[in-house]
């Protein structure tokens, strides 16, 4: 196979993305590295000084969404995500959901999209359990595995005053490509399907690491718009 002909999950999905919630990060982000750094900003400081001095004194939320990944990967919780960690698997729990540790950051690949990444993690329904989304409709999810992808920071998912997800669209996309790619052996290039995934709905597990606190939400698979973020990613890919 050749590699360079692949794409990840992630970078087609961010073809169904919405810049509104990271423009607002971004500039609350800005904002609070100013005050941070006021004292070290005046009227004859540049444009590239103050972009400078920004980068410096803004917190990276890439970094601390890596850091969680890794401790969720690794079970070695530094103490500043001991909580987080800690409300993430509770939330899971109170759920009745139980993750497969075996099943954790495992390689997998679409042979027919040709896409290859790695997911975040399984896991395992009970028995009976069914899931049921705002417009009535329901699956049954009842001893399935359903493939999940942790989110941090505020502007992964918006949330209603009822308790509602809105937004979390490439989420969708990108759970959409776990859902029906195969596990990949990196070492013998053997692929192999997991039969208990379902391949009708994921969930996201969103943490919020300024609260450390995390909400649930199922998302439905659409491989038609999967399907459509792929020729986009194809067709114009300086847009990701």
């Amino acid at each position: 196979d050749s590699k360079a002909e692949y794409l990840s999950p992630s970078t087609v999905a961010k073809y169904a993305a919405s810049d509104e919630g990271l423009v607002r990060w971004r500039i609350t982000q800005a904002a609070r590295g100013g005050a941070r750094a006021h004292s070290r900003i005046d009227s004859t400081t540049s444009d590239a000084q103050i972009h400078r001095i920004l980068a410096e004194t803004s917190p990276s939320a890439s970094q601390a969404g890596s850091a969680f990944h890794s401790a969720l990967e690794t079970r070695d919780v530094p103490n500043d995500l001991a909580d987080a960690v800690t409300n993430r698997d509770a939330a899971l729990a109170a759920a009745g959901l139980v993750e497969l540790p075996e099943l954790r950051e495992r390689k997998v690949v679409d042979d027919d999209l040709r896409l290859a990444g790695t997911w975040d993690g399984i896991v395992r329904c009970p028995d009976p359990y069914r899931v049921e989304f705002p417009d009535g409709s329901e699956f049954d999810l009842s001893g399935r595995l359903v493939v999940l992808d942790d989110k941090t920071g505020r502007n992964a998912l918006h949330w209603t005053q009822s308790g509602q997800p809105r937004g979390g669209n490439a989420t969708a996309v990108q759970l959409t490509a776990y859902a029906h790619s195969r596990l990949y052996d990196v070492r013998t290039g053997v692929r192999s399907r997991l039969d208990e995934l379902t391949p009708f709905v994921g969930l996201i597990v969103h943490t919020d690491l300024t609260t450390a606190h995390t909400r649930l939400a199922w998302v439905r698979t659409d491989v038609r718009a999967l399907r459509c973020c792929r020729y986009l990613a194809e067709w114009k890919p300086e847009l990701s």
